[in-house]
C-alpha cells in the first residue's frame, strides 16, 4: 500500500478481502500484508504459493503473518473456494470449468524453498 498506484488500484476494487502470495514469504509477502492488514483489509495468504531461503525463516515469516490476523490458505482451497462463488451465480459455466481445473490441478507443484531444491549449491 505503500506504492500510490497499488493502493488506487486496491481501493478501487472496494473490496475488503484480498488474496496475496509472494516470490519470498519473509519479505514480498510479509510487508504488504503488514500494511493491508493495518489498513483494515482481510488478507489471506497462500503459504504454497510463497517460499523462502529456509524452511525456519518461512516458518518464523508465517507465524508473524499469522500472529498480524492473516488467515492462511493454499492454492487448492482458494481454487476451489473461487470455483464454487462462481457456481452460485452461473453453475453452467462453473461445470464448464471442471475440466480446465482439473488438468491445472494435476501439473499444479508448491512452492519449493529458493535454496536446494531450486538453486544449484
Amino acid at each position: 500500500m505503500s506504492d500510490k498506484r497499488f493502493a488506487d488500484a486496491v481501493r478501487k476494487t472496494r473490496r475488503r478481502k484480498l488474496i496475496l502470495s509472494g516470490l519470498t514469504t519473509d519479505f514480498c509477502l510479509v510487508y504488504p500484508a503488514a500494511l493491508l492488514i493495518a489498513g483494515g483489509y482481510h488478507v489471506f495468504i497462500v503459504v504454497d504459493a510463497s517460499g523462502s531461503w529456509t524452511k525456519e525463516i518461512n516458518d518464523a515469516a508465517l507465524q508473524r503473518l499469522i500472529q498480524m490476523g492473516a488467515t492462511p490458505t493454499n492454492v487448492q482451497s482458494i481454487a476451489g473456494e473461487l470455483q464454487n462463488s462462481a457456481a452460485v451465480s452461473d453453475l453452467a459455466a462453473a461445470k464448464k470449468k471442471h475440466p480446465q481445473l482439473f488438468e491445472w490441478f494435476g501439473r499444479y507443484t508448491p512452492a519449493p524453498s529458493l535454496i536446494g531444491m531450486n538453486m544449484p549449491h
